[in-house]
């Protein structure tokens, strides 16, 4: 089953491009029919969420990567979330790790102040300071995008500080609410490349073999038996 994000359906370059892909795929169906749909994606929401859902719930990985793609006009990116039963796209303006987070959760971001944001804050933010503002406000709430900015992001002990420890706070409190399944389903597994933006996000990390092949595929041995040796692991590999 292959889903998109709604974001991903807009304009009349998404209705030429959705016609090529689905009568590739020997689906038989109109320019105006693929419109219509696009124009009235809010009836499909439903039912994208429930197929997320039901594909995550059946594997213990997810799958992530993502290309450049064009939104509203302007340069963006396509993610791409999967497992051996579904295929999510989610199209956004930037590939970080909030844009990620939003792309595995399926839905608007939301924060957490818990555990799991406070550890993340103290590895990347080199502030005890901040670390401690935030362990006082630790609790089970859950913050909507403008309560956190406004209670949290704008608190005097916030206002001003480092652009990136601002950042860290909110990336580390949307992967805590994240962890703790405010967010619905998800896996524990996290298969991509070797990206930043994807580190960090779920407890394990699973590189891609194929990312992982292309460093032996670079060496160059010139004695015969390190040729061998390489091509000899290459093939097993």
């Amino acid at each position: 089953m292959v889903i998109c994000h709604p974001v991903s359906l807009r304009g009349k370059n998404d209705t030429k491009s959705s016609f090529k892909i689905l009568t590739g795929l020997k689906v038989k169906i109109s320019v105006g029919e693929i419109s219509n749909m696009i124009l009235c994606h809010e009836r499909f929401e439903e039912e994208r969420q429930n197929v997320r859902e039901a594909g995550i719930s059946r594997s213990d990985f997810s799958q992530i990567d993502d290309t450049g793609a064009r939104l509203n006009g302007k340069n963006g990116y396509s993610i791409a979330v999967c497992n051996q039963f579904f295929t999510d796209y989610y199209t956004s303006l930037s590939k970080n790790r909030e844009a990620v987070l939003r792309a595995l959760a399926g839905t608007e971001l939301k924060f957490a102040i818990n555990e799991i944001a406070l550890k993340y804050v103290d590895d990347k933010v080199n502030n005890k300071a901040i670390v401690g503002e935030l362990r006082k406000l630790q609790s089970n709430r859950l913050y909507g995008p403008d309560e956190f900015t406004n209670e949290i992001l704008n608190a005097p002990w916030a206002r001003g500080k480092i652009t990136s420890w601002i950042k860290h706070i909110k990336e580390g409190c949307a992967i805590g609410a994240f962890r703790d399944n405010f967010l619905g389903v998800r896996s524990k597994i996290l298969i991509c490349d070797d990206a930043p933006q994807f580190k960090g996000i779920l407890e394990f990390l699973g590189l891609c073999l194929i990312h992982e092949e292309r460093h032996y595929k670079k060496l160059t041995p010139s004695h015969p038996d390190f040729i061998k040796a390489v091509a000899d692991f290459r093939e097993t590999f």
